[in-house]
């Protein structure tokens, strides 16, 4: 049985937000959650630098508070502790899902469900937790499709086709308008 993720996300969309609990609240919270699946909880400094990994401390300070949020105020903490997780590298676990957040707009997680389902897997995903009802290449799907990163590429790519094609067009049409006879002149 993996990490019911809907409840999950289901009581995470229904917390509210403000004023979230920021730096070294979001980090005692986190600590606090990890310490109670009796792991060692992830140092000052490496807060600050999985904070830093994700683009800038604002950033991290968000992520972090969602983490926080998700391990204390939703099933995940329980979950998590029947779980009973054995890894000891918490700091480069936390480190890697911050990084791998680089570039989401964290002012759209609070609001936007996809971005705190993003959240959530990729920290499940660093941390190898399964997810409930999904194999690992179903959970591995699901996180590629709400991988803002990759979503936003892939809108950028479309918009350098959409405008290629435009130009493309005027172009042509440019050319046939040229090349037609005009349709001016006198009547005599």
């Amino acid at each position: 049985m993996g990490i019911p993720l809907k409840p999950v996300l289901a009581a995470l969309g229904a917390l509210p937000w403000d004023p979230p609990p920021r730096g070294a609240v979001s980090c005692a919270i986190l600590s606090d959650g990890i310490r109670d699946l009796g792991l060692a909880p992830p140092s000052a400094s490496a807060f600050r630098d999985a904070a830093a990994a994700c683009g800038d401390a604002e950033r991290g300070a968000v992520l972090l508070q969602v983490l926080a949020f998700a391990l204390s105020r939703t099933p995940l903490g329980a979950s998590l502790a029947q779980h009973r997780p054995t890894w000891r590298d918490t700091e480069k676990r936390l480190l890697s899902a911050l990084a791998s957040m680089k570039g989401l707009p964290v002012e759209q997680v609070p609001r936007n469900g996809f971005r705190r389902e993003e959240v959530l897997r990729k920290f499940l995903h660093a941390f190898e937790l399964p997810i409930d009802g999904e194999s690992p290449a179903e959970s591995a799907t699901r996180l590629g499709a709400v991988d803002f990163r990759r979503l936003k590429a892939a809108m950028d790519r479309e918009e350098v086709e959409r405008r290629r094609v435009a130009e493309a067009w005027a172009k042509r049409k440019a050319e046939e308008a040229a090349a037609a006879p005009s349709r001016t002149g006198s009547y005599e």
